[in-house]
């Protein structure tokens, strides 16, 4: 159990903090796929090996699928993959 409420407030709040990990996982537990697509097109690239790195294993299932859905209606996230 979290000790702090997670809401979308404290994700974004984390975001703007530079906690890119915490709000991923946030938007993730809250399921927002709105929050997870905004944090995951604004992390900065040198970021994403150390958040893959960290990434919690409970957490990781539930990005993929995020990203494997967006992937099939998204062309924009195929050109970040290139």
């Amino acid at each position: 159990m979290l000790d702090i409420d997670v809401t979308p407030k404290t994700a974004i709040d984390a975001f703007n903090e530079k906690s890119y990990l915490k709000a991923l996982i946030y938007s993730i537990y809250l399921n927002k796929a709105d929050l997870i697509n905004q944090f995951i097109n604004k992390i900065p690239v040198e970021n994403i090996q150390i958040l893959s790195n960290k990434m919690p294993f409970n957490a990781v299932g539930a990005l993929l699928d995020f990203l494997s859905e967006k992937l099939s209606t998204d062309s924009t996230l195929e050109l970040c993959l290139l």
